[in-house]
């Protein structure tokens, strides 16, 4: 079977982003009109002020500044775990609409690494497809009998026929967040202990993000990255310290000082 191909990029965004974060800002302030407020901005302003905004942890006007990405190369595993960020706009290649006849499919590293695993799981992938394009022609072919015209008659076939399509078939999305919901995403999937794919999509995400704005996306990371410290306690990975950990070093320290 083929092994799909992850790709990640950002196909739109918005236009000078730190700008219109900054004019959102500072419009909750001033009494200066809006387009006032925009001329007023220039380049080093708007760097300064939205420094300003991070450092303060002013949050909401992030909200503003938008990201569309492109993700192609990825299974529905990887899709589930997605949409569970609510804050985002979907658009997902259809398992109703789309005929799954020759797909292509992700292979998980463990799998790829493991011989007798991956005889298992390519016997798997292919049988499934198999049996998923004899269920289409079976199914197509008794709509037909029953009066439907040939493209109906598919459609309905193929949107019964994929309930036996494996979780790791690959799918397109089209996903847009905006960026304060892009900081959250990065901290819960960056992290080493999200599920590969998904950590690994995460990471190229914020490569891209990064190369449109380094400003905004400087601090964006996991959450040892953004606070310095590991919150998972006993589940940390051991990069950094965890929070539990520098906590009771200071409650030492402070003990040792008297």
């Amino acid at each position: 079977m083929t092994q799909s191909k992850l790709n990640v990029k950002i196909i739109e965004c918005t236009p000078n982003p730190e700008r219109l974060i900054a004019t959102s800002a500072k419009l909750c302030y001033s009494p200066t009109d809006i387009k006032t407020l925009m001329d007023d901005l220039t380049e080093e302003k708007t760097t300064k002020f939205v420094n300003m905004l991070l450092k303060l942890g002013h949050s909401s006007p992030f909200e503003h500044a938008s990201f569309t990405f492109a993700i192609e190369g990825v299974s529905r595993v990887f899709e589930t775990q997605n949409v569970r960020h609510r804050h985002s706009s979907f658009s997902i290649q259809s398992g109703r609409y789309v005929n799954r006849d020759n797909p292509e499919f992700i292979y998980p590293k463990a799998i790829l690494d493991n011989e007798k695993a991956l005889e298992i799981y390519e016997h798997h992938i292919q049988d499934s497809t198999t049996r998923y394009n004899e269920i289409v022609a079976i199914l197509k072919k008794e709509y037909i009998d029953k009066g439907m015209t040939s493209s109906n008659a598919e459609k309905k076939a193929i949107e019964n026929a994929r309930y036996l399509t494996p979780q790791s078939i690959s799918t397109r999305i089209i996903m847009t967040k905006n960026v304060r919901d892009l900081w959250h995403f990065f901290n819960e999937r960056c992290c080493t202990r999200s599920q590969d794919e998904m950590q690994k999509v995460a990471n190229l995400m914020l490569q891209e993000c990064k190369k449109v704005s380094p400003l905004l996306f400087k601090n964006a990371g996991a959450k040892c990255v953004t606070l310095g410290c590991c919150p998972e306690g006993k589940m940390c990975c051991g990069r950094c310290e965890t929070k539990e950990t520098i906590l009771e070093n200071a409650r030492k320290y402070k003990e040792l000082s008297k």
